[in-house]
């Protein structure tokens, strides 16, 4: 038995494997694989080999046992030139006969084809992906439209379309533009959304090799057609970006203007209403939090911003207790369920995910706006929301709609390009209230001062509260143990908690104290009790690492593994149970330790962070300031404490390229 990451494959794939053999408690001995490539086959004993697998239509193993012992090594020939000498062997009539013929010739042109790519340098995976696309069609699409590939297949870039590429394409329009798509591709990739020309040139001359006059005439055209968009800042540097992304730049910002120029669709005197609500609250509002208040109602378009304790939540609160009283069409969403959940518990009022708002389209498997019927919009957690989605919430929105955007512009900025809630604070005409007063007991101050302390390049205090517990350890084999010990035992104890409400986080996946190994070894210590163990078992806390949106289950959703099949796995997650076929499973990973990325949003009762020398490169401020704001009651930082004042002392904050609200 061979086991491995082998899901690509299918019958009659031809491989070449490298791996060890390892005994299992219930198969016995299997292979491992740890890479696998494959190959063309092309000997007749391969192409023997190859039939024998039922891959050919009509032919299975009895058949292809009995034509083998008839024509021995003159097989292929025989079904190459005179397949007609098959009705020979007792049971191939005409019917079968022709069967035979048809899939043999497709299965003989797939094998030529692939035989091509690799003749090219392709991998044999991405040649039966432009097969399975193409068929017979695959030859003429890779000789005479090669970039027109790399959006219809994956794995397909503009470096294996131009080794497919014939050399009367060289300086054609469409290479020109496949390679101005992949410098771009490349760069949005950390998020930035313009690029600075003279970087764009540089790299775009790298996969071009064409002369410097050639590639400045071509790109003065494109700008000139409006189809690079290209800026000058304050400076006089110039910028590019994909017209794609300059369009929804302008669409945002268009948007929003013609919400803050929309008569709202209820009046409400904001005066009045904050003389209302006062003495019906429980609380009592910090001046601050009164401005904002008043801000809020006096305005069709607002924003809300403030720091962990900064009574945000009592603000929000006291604002939907006013607007209740006007209408009941109140929305309410954050990008993840968690954000979304405890958004529902502070206000009272239900909240959903952005995503589930929208409507799922069978055909592009993705997700698309649908109009909204509200009169007020509240979204939480707006540091996370990118471009598209900001975008896409714009399109949902009636005109007249009260629209509040809440958040924390010191967390990480959103995982997809540009920096929406930052942006929108720093550059548009949209009122903008800040929270500053920290509501939190004095005692209670550990986790918001340490938080402050970052944001400012402070460093750490002995005694900064009672809600943070700093542990300085300078071994490996010490800090492993240490962190094993908090997770499984310790802290459950000191805090009655259960393991639930406790979550570590760190910034990398490899490595002793990356995610992966923290996470197998917290595994292999709560299943102890669970033998045989395999990938998946009941009970293990688990995460949804892309977006998969015909389950409704998005990237960072975490849940737990209730019930596992032969042939399926189900996951309990925030809003419900979601089986998965075990193929899907490649997205979900153990969830004990997550990256600080993946847990934004979200918060824990109990976090424990690792600090580790090799880090301090992934530690920005901001990464640093989310990490330690993802803790709701008590916060553990485990490590060398030294290494740790380093990195708040030196970090430095995230900065992203963006034109948004920018003229």
């Amino acid at each position: 038995m061979v086991t491995g990451p082998l899901a690509d494959l299918s019958i009659g794939d031809f491989i070449n494997v490298n791996g060890q053999w390892v005994s299992h408690p219930v198969h016995k001995q299997q292979f491992k694989v740890t890479r696998f490539s494959q190959m063309v086959p092309s000997t007749d004993e391969e192409l023997m080999l190859f039939l024998s697998t039922g891959v050919i239509t009509g032919i299975g193993p009895h058949y292809a046992k009995a034509l083998v012992k008839e024509y021995g090594s003159d097989l292929v020939q025989v079904l190459d030139h005179s397949p007609e000498k098959l009705l020979a062997v007792s049971g191939i009539g005409e019917t079968k006969l022709g069967q035979i013929k048809q899939s043999w010739q497709a299965q003989r042109e797939q094998l030529s084809f692939l035989s091509f790519v690799l003749d090219k340098g392709l991998e044999v995976t991405i040649g039966k992906r432009l097969w399975r696309e193409y068929y017979s069609d695959a030859f003429d699409k890779c000789n005479n439209a090669p970039y027109e590939l790399i959006d219809t297949i994956q794995g397909m870039t503009f470096a294996v379309a131009d080794r497919l590429a014939p050399e009367t394409q060289r300086f054609a329009q469409t290479r020109l533009l496949a390679a101005i798509s992949d410098v771009f591709n490349h760069y949005f990739k950390s998020a930035h959304v313009w690029m600075p020309f003279d970087q764009f040139f540089n790299e775009l001359s790298d996969r071009l090799q064409w002369p410097n006059d050639d590639i400045t005439q071509r790109l003065q055209e494109l700008i000139f057609q409006q189809e690079l968009p290209l800026v000058r800042d304050d400076s006089d540097q110039k910028w590019v970006t994909s017209k794609f992304y300059s369009q929804i730049e302008f669409n945002i910002t268009n948007a929003l203007d013609q919400l803050l120029v929309s008569p709202p669709s209820i009046s409400i005197d904001s005066d009045k209403a904050v003389y209302w609500v006062l003495p019906k609250l429980s609380y009592q509002l910090a001046e601050d939090q009164l401005a904002a208040l008043d801000g809020l109602l006096s305005n069709t378009v607002s924003i809300l911003y403030g720091g962990p304790g900064t009574g945000k939540t009592s603000m929000l609160h006291a604002y939907v207790q006013v607007v209740a009283k006007k209408t009941d069409k109140i929305v309410c969403m954050a990008p993840t369920g968690k954000a979304a959940k405890r958004l529902a518990e502070q206000i009272g009022k239900r909240a959903s995910t952005i995503h589930a708002m929208m409507d799922y389209d069978e055909k592009s498997h993705s997700l698309t706006p649908k109009d909204l019927d509200c009169d007020i919009c509240i979204i939480d957690e707006m540091s996370m929301v990118d471009m598209h989605l900001f975008l896409d919430v714009m399109a949902m929105l009636p005109l007249g709609v009260r629209l509040v955007l809440v958040g924390d512009p010191d967390q990480l900025p959103s995982i997809g390009p540009g920096q929406v809630f930052a942006d929108l604070i720093a550059n548009s005409s949209i009122p903008s209230f800040q929270l500053v007063t920290n509501h939190r007991q004095v005692t209670h101050r550990g986790i918001t001062s340490l938080a402050s302390r970052v944001l400012l390049n402070q460093p750490l205090l002995d005694d900064l509260g009672d809600d943070l517990t700093l542990i300085n350890i300078n071994d490996d084999d010490t800090l492993e143990a240490t962190l094993l010990d908090l997770f499984l035992h310790r802290v459950t104890r000191t805090h009655s908690l259960s393991m639930d409400d406790i979550q570590m986080i760190v910034p990398i996946h490899k490595g002793r104290f990356g995610i992966t190994n923290l996470n197998q070894r917290i595994a292999n210590e709560v299943r102890a009790n669970h033998l045989p163990q395999s990938q998946w078992m009941v009970g293990d806390r688990v995460i949804q690492c892309r977006n998969n949106y015909a389950k409704r289950v998005m990237n960072g959703d975490i849940g737990y593994i209730k019930k596992i099949s032969s042939e399926q796995i189900e996951i309990e997650f925030q809003h419900g149970n979601v089986e998965f076929e075990s193929t899907e499973m490649t997205d979900i990973q153990l969830a004990y330790a997550v990256s600080i990325h993946k847990f934004q949003g979200s918060e824990a009762p109990i976090i424990i962070l690792p600090i580790i020398k090799q880090w301090g490169f992934f530690m920005s401020i901001d990464v640093l300031y989310t990490a330690i704001t993802r803790a709701k009651e008590h916060l553990y930082v485990v490590g060398d404490m030294a290494v740790f004042n380093r990195m708040i002392c030196s970090a430095r904050k995230s900065e992203r390229s963006t034109r948004l609200f920018k003229s």
